[in-house]
């Protein structure tokens, strides 16, 4: 059965994080040690001007659709850019139409399954950015909400 999901329009926002460029063949084996790393570094904890303590797990600058290279930037949102760490970069979250499902259950599990779930779906993706939110509901529930850009 196909997860389901909800479309809703997000103005675009600025996030500062760590990145990592990789592709959905080695993502499993690169993405879970990437995110350990940052979360036993607590680096995000280093960025200047954040809007909140929700974490953002972007992916960016497709270099074709969900089988090519991509870049994955785990990071918060800020109000404004300051100076960063060195090691982090600047990436803004479009503007755009998006489908927003919800991963629940075991995380990480939970997660990559849903991944599959939209990878077999016939969205009309665009692309431009996606993301994955972990704020109070994935404090709470362990739910993500992942949000894919789509073409109107």
């Amino acid at each position: 059965m196909p997860l389901p999901y909800k479309t809703v329009q997000k103005t675009s926002f600025t996030i500062v994080g760590l990145a990592l460029t990789t592709s959905n063949l080695s993502a499993a084996y690169e993405i879970p040690p990437f995110w350990d790393q940052i979360r036993d570094s607590n680096v995000l904890s280093l960025i200047p001007n954040k809007v909140s303590e929700n974490i953002y797990g972007l992916y960016t600058d497709y270099e074709g659709d969900h089988t090519a290279s991509y870049t994955l930037v785990v990071g918060c949102e800020v109000s404004s850019v300051g100076k960063i760490p060195d090691e982090m970069i600047v990436k803004t979250v479009p503007s755009a139409n998006y489908a927003v499902f919800t991963a629940k259950g075991h995380y990480p599990q939970s997660v990559y399954e849903a991944w599959l779930s939209i990878w077999n779906l016939n969205l009309p993706r665009s692309y431009s950015g996606d993301f994955e939110l972990y704020g109070e509901k994935f404090q709470k529930d362990s739910e993500v909400d992942i949000y894919i850009a789509v073409n109107k």
